[in-house]
């Protein structure tokens, strides 16, 4: 059996784009740094940050697979540091973008409708 403990560094907008949606840089420490990236329209800020999750541990599942003659061995747990706590941060951030999005619709000038997407571009969380 392994045993992967996960704890997640930061996410951020590295991409945002009106009509497509922002795309998100998630880092997360196994013992080695990795990074995701995660493309999505937010609608429910908890189910995205579920969904990262899951994304996480199916990827580090591939990472770690190790074929062997024991059935032990094929079976990986990945755990999250502060999980509950990580999720709760995760689906704020998502939420906090969601609305600076609906604020972009009550721009009414193009000097602020620009600034406003800017301010999304440079949104980031460390954990």
């Amino acid at each position: 059996m392994i045993i992967v403990n996960i704890q997640f560094k930061s996410v951020e907008v590295i991409k945002f784009d009106v009509k497509e949606g922002v795309e998100f840089k998630i880092c997360f420490d196994d013992g080695i740094e990795r990074c995701i990236n995660k493309a999505s329209i937010i609608q429910d800020p908890e189910a995205l940050a579920e969904e990262i999750f899951m994304d996480i541990r199916k990827a580090e599942k591939r990472y770690n697979r190790q074929y062997g003659g024991d059935v032990m061995d094929d079976v990986i747990v990945v755990r999250f540091e502060n999980e509950d706590a990580t999720l709760q941060k995760l689906a704020g951030f998502f939420l906090r973008v969601k609305d600076k999005m609906a604020n972009i619709k009550f721009s009414k000038e193009a000097k602020d409708y620009l600034n406003k997407i800017s301010e999304i571009k440079r949104l980031r969380t460390d954990f």
